[in-house]
């Protein structure tokens, strides 16, 4: 299984368009793990009403994109594959995970 990583701070539209195109061109199982850095529009909200496994870390502050994925190896130091991925990019490739796996 797959754990895609993304940080994330407010933009609640965003975070719901980069999940969709997930669900869309992801082929394999994953988790997707949101370290969500002091949010004022919940994702958590969002969270709840999905299919796949989501994960949040949530700080008090704003920490910025590289300080969280310290946080990861902390609480996932040893998943099989880790994708990290900004949530304002857009996977087009059907069965991207599965090339990743191989």
């Amino acid at each position: 299984m797959i754990s895609i990583i993304t940080a994330v701070h407010n933009k609640l539209d965003v975070n719901k368009f980069f999940y969709d195109f997930l669900k869309k061109n992801t082929e394999g199982s994953y988790e997707l793990i949101i370290i969500d850095n002091n949010s004022k529009d919940s994702y958590k909200s969002f969270s709840g009403k999905t299919p796949v496994k989501i994960d949040i870390i949530s700080n008090k502050t704003n920490r910025g994109y590289y300080y969280p994925l310290f946080q990861l190896y902390k609480k996932y130091p040893k998943a099989d594959i880790i994708a990290l991925i900004h949530n304002d990019v857009r996977i087009q490739e059907k069965d991207w995970d599965l090339k990743l796996k191989e």
